[in-house]
């Protein structure tokens, strides 16, 4: 209740029972929702001309856990009413059409609908994938790591949630930069291509005493054709070091992103044929 100051008029009476004060902030937040409530319109203007200064409230346990009760409804209300108006179409009640991939590794792709493998993309490909359903559609995607000469898989194979798609027809690129965010935040993704002109089969080996050491037993082949097909993948850091060694003999190469001399520094290629594969400047090896 408001008690009235003995040495003033009478003031309106404004019965916080069944309007609390704080509702006057509740109703401000959307003008669209306020109209609807004209009582609670006309409580509020009749509170706002009670002079402030002169009135003092007394608000009693049992009054306040009422309050707080009728305030939570009006909310309840407001919120109701805002939501009939959005102007917001829910995707999932809308048929989704298609989703496009296109893969810029070296290396094909397993996708992923719904947990349910949806096809292998090449290297290098794109492809667009009809949905033609309502609700809610999540894709994925994980790299199919090259066998060695043992049948082991060489370098790694980070599976990727895209998440659920919202757009009628989406759009996915997926270059080695594509690890940036979830589990994976901050990695990026390279493949070492090597020409091979020395007299030896050479063992690949990357990050070589790092904590994220692969040794396999890859084998570079003489040519690189086969490199921009089906590329081993691993993790690129300040660190990186590719080391070579001879299947036959007990030569090797250690090439570094420090090295001085350019022909044996490694380096990811930013040329425009290049972007987004993740490929090293090819390193020429006799």
């Amino acid at each position: 209740m408001i008690r009235q100051d003995r040495h003033t008029a009478a003031i309106p009476t404004v019965t916080t029972e069944a309007f609390p004060t704080d509702s006057t902030q509740l109703l401000n937040v959307s003008g669209s929702c306020a109209s609807r409530f004209p009582a609670a319109q006309r409580h509020i203007r009749e509170s706002s001309a009670v002079p402030f200064a002169r009135t003092r409230i007394m608000m009693s346990n049992t009054i306040r856990r009422r309050s707080a009760h009728i305030f939570l409804v009006l909310a309840m209300m407001s919120i109701t009413g805002c939501v009939e108006e959005s102007p917001t179409i829910v995707t999932f009640d809308v048929e989704l059409e298609s989703t496009t991939f296109t893969n810029r590794l070296l290396t094909p792709l397993v996708l992923y609908r719904d947990g349910t493998v949806l096809d292998t993309l090449p290297a290098s490909q794109q492809r667009t994938y009809t949905i033609g359903r309502k609700g809610s559609v999540r894709h994925a995607w994980r790299i199919i790591a090259p066998l060695d000469r043992y049948g082991r898989k060489a370098g790694v194979e980070p599976y990727v949630d895209l998440g659920v798609q919202y757009a009628l027809n989406a759009s996915y690129r997926i270059d080695n930069e594509a690890l940036e965010e979830g589990i994976f935040f901050g990695k990026t993704l390279f493949t070492p291509l090597i020409a091979n002109y020395s007299p030896w089969p050479l063992r690949l080996i990357v990050n070589y005493q790092e904590d994220d050491q692969v040794i396999t037993d890859y084998i570079i082949p003489r040519s690189i054709d086969s490199q921009l097909v089906h590329a081993p993948y691993f993790y690129w850091h300040s660190e990186s070091n590719v080391r070579l060694e001879s299947t036959t003999s007990w030569n090797y190469y250690f090439i570094t992103r420090l090295d001085t001399n350019e022909n044996r520094q490694l380096q990811l290629d930013d040329s425009p044929s290049a972007d987004g594969t993740g490929r090293t400047i090819p390193i020429t090896v006799y």
